[in-house]
């Protein structure tokens, strides 16, 4: 049986890069590792992006993923647009 941790906002790890941060919750993003273990390995990631940024988060082979878009003007995905409150899905 693997015990919960708890994690105060304080010792989430985040990382500013090129007007992308990430609140890396689990999981690892822009070179930064979260303290916590999952055992269904799993990427759970909070962006923020500057007007302009680009992000490439790399998804491992086999995973699904999805993305809640807040703002405006997100293209992803063959430069597709996506509007705010939108789920983008990836199986």
């Amino acid at each position: 049986m693997v015990l919960p941790v708890a994690l105060s906002s304080q010792k989430i790890p985040s990382v500013t890069k090129d007007g992308v941060t990430a609140v890396v919750i689990a999981g690892e993003a822009l070179g930064v590792k979260s303290p916590v273990y999952t055992r269904t390995p799993t990427h759970y990631l909070h962006f923020f992006m500057e007007k302009n940024s680009v992000l490439h988060q790399p998804v491992p082979a086999g995973w699904n993923c999805f993305a809640y878009v807040c703002g405006p003007d997100v293209h992803g995905l063959s430069d597709v647009g996506f509007s705010p409150h939108l789920v983008c899905c990836r199986a």
